[in-house]
């Protein structure tokens, strides 16, 4: 909280977007490093494998968004150009939104988070799992509860 408040309280003193982007970086760093021990020691090897490609589309992401941030105006002037003198390749103009990639990449990332979160609940409560497939990607499915009644 204390951090969070700092943060907000001089980026409205100091409007600069390098300083929200490096204080945010360190906000997400901090909660990288807690999460390490959790996801993979303690957690396993299929959820520190998921808490590490969670983390890689974070990062990805982040590039973008930072690309974004600091070749907007030519990402711009790239996409009316291309819709203006070529039809065809109209349709790849809406992939160059980067911080739409970014807010993407980061959401899926978060899923994928609150996946490896569930596992580890779940493990804590010494429930049996598995990972299947879904529409989004992953789900946690239970296989045995914790009286050990086999639910799958």
């Amino acid at each position: 909280v204390a951090y969070s408040s700092i943060l907000t309280i001089s980026y409205l003193i100091f409007p600069n977007p390098i300083y929200y982007e490096v204080m945010y970086g360190i906000l997400i760093l901090a909660n990288i490093i807690l999460g390490m021990r959790r996801s993979y020691i303690d957690g396993g090897q299929v959820t520190g494998i998921l808490f590490f490609g969670g983390l890689l589309l974070y990062a990805i992401g982040f590039v973008f968004w930072n690309i974004d941030n600091h070749f907007c105006s030519f990402l711009s002037s790239f996409r009316e150009n291309v819709r203006a003198n070529n039809d065809l390749l109209a349709v790849i103009s809406p992939l160059t939104q980067l911080h739409g990639w970014w807010h993407l990449l980061a959401g899926y990332a978060g899923y994928i988070h609150i996946i490896v979160c569930i596992q580890h609940r779940l493990k804590y409560l010494k429930m049996k799992t598995s990972l299947e497939g879904s529409v989004v990607g992953l789900k946690v499915v239970v296989i045995e509860d914790f009286n050990h009644n086999k639910l799958k």
